[in-house]
């Protein structure tokens, strides 16, 4: 067990991704300026990443509780950005999907923010830039592993 890191070996933690995040994100399109609030926005990607979800699924992803949700949900069907149907297997169930607005809004973010990537990873060269997808890569499979870990 590796209960003992240096404080610089902790400050990783904190200070890597912040910063990854930062270069990622600097001059991308923000959530402020569409017409959503970072939480509908958020809904929304997450959303397009994982199709037809039940609410519980949906506020275990965001983290938020089910009346919460339910508003940030009532307000993107309000702007015509999801969809919310009852399961017809499980009528208990409440289903959200992305609408077509919604899908063609997230298609288009998603886009914005590959060609940003692009250009952030230009200052880059080909080997370095596979060496950070591999990189990400293993970090995703250790938080998984964490968070599996987690739940027992």
């Amino acid at each position: 067990m590796h209960n003992e890191l240096t404080i610089e070996e902790s400050q990783l933690f904190i200070h890597v991704p912040r910063r990854l995040r930062h270069v990622i994100v600097r001059g991308l399109k923000k959530p402020s300026d569409t017409h959503l609030n970072r939480t509908q926005f958020m809904t929304v990607m997450l959303l397009k990443e994982n199709g037809t979800v039940p609410m519980h699924f949906l506020g275990s992803i965001i983290g938020m509780e089910k009346g919460s949700l339910t508003q940030v949900v009532d307000k993107l069907v309000d702007l015509g950005m999801v969809e919310r149907n009852r399961d017809p297997e499980d009528r208990r169930l409440v289903l959200v999907q992305l609408s077509p607005e919604g899908r063609r809004f997230a298609d288009e973010m998603q886009g914005n923010f590959n060609a940003h990537l692009r250009q952030v990873l230009e200052a880059l060269d080909e080997d370095e830039v596979k060496d950070l997808i591999e990189s990400l890569k293993s970090i995703q499979k250790i938080v998984e592993k964490i968070e599996e870990n987690k739940g027992e």
